[in-house]
């Protein structure tokens, strides 16, 4: 007795009958390749891509958010809708993109990381993120985000170029009278040493700019203002009654000492009466002491603030008469000297000219500290996307796959028959 055995259709006849229809496979197979790959490059692509840009911008007053000028700087400002707008309209190519939009949906975002790329308020390397956007090449998305940057460097540029120290020393001819624009000159002279010694405790003495040393600028301060200050011309001018006007002075005093008058008037009958009131708690038994305190601080202030309308007269030619509660004038006159004046106005051209120079020193040291760098030759990186060779490679595979499935449904009754026939042939030859 011949045993039969049941077997399946064998591997080898599968393949016999795909490949008798390799035309139907090879359409499939095409078709699906073409189908895959274009869902890929035009529907999926574009909807998953991401362009990321990683940079350092650096530059004086960036570890504290601040300009160089100290006005306040918002890192989140280099991705705002205000400079999408700037940047869009500034060339054709950007002309698909709407500002408005892309910041409502968040398709634009700024962080700050640090060497791990977390995130981190203290630093001076930003993350730009681009997602969503369907249209356009990364080309110009990588032109986005530079025209983007650069927009903010040129702010930061225009901030140092704005720095002019100068301007304020010039302010000194507002005063018409010595005993205000000197202590004003003075003023500036010791702003000016203070600004180069926070330069010098930063950058070292021996740190040139515009071809010369800090400690060198600071010599030549020194070195004029050691034999003539502005604080010993106001005492010249004091001594001496020197102005630099007279009838603009007299004005000024006119004016001055009739306010004055008033104040010292009304501090004398609030003095008045707070000597009354200690008198009064005084005569009385457990007086309160904390009230009695009260009284002596307040007396004692306002007999400060006569003490100093008293030296204020005097310096305007007055004196306080017999009684003690009114100014007498003391005869003084003031008068213009022409040499003194020239004195001062040789040092207010001098302290100008040294405040020019450190404004160029300034916005020199500041733009020399000014950086922008990216961390990629490429500026912009594009990932989240499926390359073409892959998408091309998948669509071959699927499509042989789905062509075979079809040829083997097509060919189904002709593999069974073909398989029938066989087990046949095998029973006889058995």
């Amino acid at each position: 007795m011949i045993d039969e055995e049941e077997e399946g259709v064998s591997l080898a006849d599968i393949f016999r009958v795909i490949w008798g229809r390799k035309l139907l496979l090879g359409i499939i197979t095409l078709v699906t390749t073409i189908i895959l790959t274009v869902g890929v490059l035009f529907i999926y692509n574009p909807k998953k891509r991401v362009y990321t840009a990683q940079f350092e911008l650096s530059f004086t007053g960036s570890d504290s958010n601040i300009y160089p000028t100290g006005r306040a700087f918002k890192y989140k400002d280099m991705t705002s809708e205000e400079k999408l707008k700037q940047v869009i309209s500034s060339n054709e190519k950007y002309s698909f993109l709407d500002a408005e939009k892309i910041v409502e949906n968040n398709n634009i975002d700024i962080v700050r990381v640090d060497e791990d790329k977390t995130e981190n308020k203290n630093n001076n390397k930003y993350k730009i993120t681009i997602v969503g956007l369907t249209k356009g090449s990364k080309d110009v998305y990588r032109s986005l985000v530079k025209d983007l940057v650069k927009l903010t460097y040129t702010d930061i540029e225009k901030n140092i170029d704005s720095i002019h120290y100068v301007e304020d020393v010039k302010k000194c001819k507002e005063y018409k009278n010595y005993d205000k624009s000197l202590v004003f000159l003075q003023n500036q002279y010791n702003s000016l040493t203070t600004k180069y010694t926070d330069l010098i405790n930063k950058y070292g003495s021996t740190y040139v700019v515009n071809d010369k040393s800090l400690s060198s600028y600071v010599a030549d301060i020194d070195s004029y203002f050691s034999s003539v200050s502005f604080e010993s011309l106001l005492n010249t001018a004091k001594q001496n009654a020197f102005v630099s006007d007279v009838n603009k002075y007299n004005e000024y005093i006119k004016l001055e000492t009739a306010s004055l008058k008033k104040e010292y008037k009304d501090n004398k009958n609030i003095l008045k009466n707070l000597n009354e009131q200690y008198e009064k708690l005084t005569s009385t038994t457990n007086a309160p002491k904390d009230s009695l305190s009260s009284i002596i601080t307040k007396i004692t202030e306002y007999t400060e603030k006569n003490a100093i309308i008293e030296n204020q007269m005097m310096d305007f030619g007055f004196k306080i008469n017999t009684a003690g509660d009114d100014f007498d004038s003391s005869g003084r006159t003031f008068e213009f000297n022409q040499d003194f004046d020239n004195l001062v106005n040789e040092s207010y051209d001098k302290l100008l000219k040294f405040y020019e120079d450190y404004d160029k020193n300034i916005r020199k040291i500041y733009n020399d500290q000014t950086a922008l760098s990216y961390s990629k030759n490429s500026v912009i990186e594009q990932s989240g996307t499926i390359n073409p060779i892959i998408a091309v490679a998948a669509g071959v595979v699927l499509g042989l796959i789905i062509g075979g499935i079809v040829a083997l449904i097509v060919d189904h009754d002709k593999l069974n028959q073909e398989n029938k026939k066989e087990k046949e042939n095998e029973e006889v030859k058995a």
